[in-house]
């Protein structure tokens, strides 16, 4: 009679932890030679995987650098044009539908020596921003409305951005969606 008590309690267990939502929270904090990367994957509010990684880059990789090379380099000689993402995106958009987003703060705080630089900057962030909270409401659930702002300097080269966002699913979605990826990949 023990075990079969005990056999209901294993079993209610496993019950509980597969439908129980898995949350992870992500991150990122970009400034202009220093970015920062967290992960945290939490269940019923107990972390079980945290992962932090800085990179810091030097004076000739930093993100001013970067958009100046952008603008010397035609679209048909960018490297991204070679990526075939067609596969990963399928993938992301069928393991993205069952996600729900629980926070998504975007706040980016960024200047140059120009005022007409300044702002252009700002529209374009202003676009990439709105098409990124776009994509995300299209193929995930959203529960808060996001947040996100954009803080101009005029007269002054500044950059920083932090995007922090919290996503969940329940864990045994999370385990079906690993399992059919990994028998996709090895098939």
């Amino acid at each position: 009679m023990v075990w079969v008590l005990g056999f209901i309690i294993i079993l209610l267990i496993f019950f509980i932890i597969i439908f129980f939502p898995i949350s992870t929270r992500i991150k990122m904090i970009v400034n202009e030679t220093e970015h920062h990367f967290e992960v945290k994957v939490l269940i019923f509010g107990i972390c079980l995987y945290k992962k932090e990684k800085t990179i810091t880059l030097g004076d000739e990789h930093n993100i001013w650098t970067l958009l100046e090379k952008m603008n010397t380099v035609g679209i048909d000689q960018s490297p991204i044009n070679n990526l075939s993402l067609t596969d990963t995106w399928q993938d992301m958009k069928h393991v993205l539908h069952k996600v729900n987003v629980i926070q998504l703060t975007w706040k980016t705080t960024i200047g140059r020596d120009e005022a007409m630089w300044a702002g252009l900057y700002i529209g374009i962030l202003w676009i990439i921003k709105g098409f990124v909270i776009q994509m995300i409401s299209n193929q995930t659930q959203l529960r808060r409305k996001p947040v996100t702002e954009i803080t101009p300097y005029f007269q002054r080269r500044y950059f920083h951005s932090e995007f922090c966002c919290m996503v969940s699913m329940r864990t045994g979605q999370a385990i079906h969606m690993l399992w059919t990826m990994l028998m996709k990949k090895s098939s």
